[in-house]
């Protein structure tokens, strides 16, 4: 409960800021493809800082404010991104959670990483499936952008817990 309460006080902190902000176009594509892998190592946590969520994996509910943790986790075969977000709906706040499988694969080469990441999503008997273009902010958070559904939401960096 008191968890759910401090998200909550930092969700509308974070919104009136977020609000009041003028912005000068911080956001620009990388010109060279970046280690987006490094994003997704295993055990990183981020906070859900902000984010629009018009379309995309989720399709439904849609929200223009959200906050909440995304965890890393790595198995044999797959990169799973986990998400718990925290949400405003029916009069309470109530926890929204939902798995992502990262594929991150390389260009016709074999070489060089992809600038994006391919992010599957099941929901029911469907299978969604989005490309996350990673971006930068001047504040060096994580910034990722799906260009085909105009799906967009900013995750800060808390921790690293490394497992070797």
């Amino acid at each position: 409960m008191a968890w759910t309460m401090k998200v909550a006080v930092l969700c509308v902190v974070v919104s009136t800021i977020v609000a009041n902000k003028k912005y000068k176009s911080p956001l620009q594509v990388f010109k060279e493809p970046k280690d987006i892998e490094s994003i997704f190592e295993n055990g990183k946590l981020y906070y859900v800082t902000a984010g629009t969520v018009k379309q995309g994996p989720e399709q439904h509910p849609r929200y223009n404010l959200y906050c909440g943790k995304v965890t890393v986790e790595r198995n044999a075969t797959a990169t799973i991104m986990k998400r718990r977000n925290l949400i405003f709906s029916k009069g309470r706040w109530t926890w929204l959670h939902a798995y992502y499988n990262v594929s991150i694969r390389t260009n016709s080469t074999g070489k060089k990483h992809r600038k994006y990441a391919e992010i599957t999503s099941m929901h029911g008997m469907h299978t969604l499936v989005a490309n996350l273009y990673l971006l930068w902010l001047e504040t060096t958070c994580a910034f990722f952008y799906n260009s085909h559904t105009g799906f967009s939401e900013i995750l800060q960096k808390l921790m690293r817990h490394a497992t070797k």
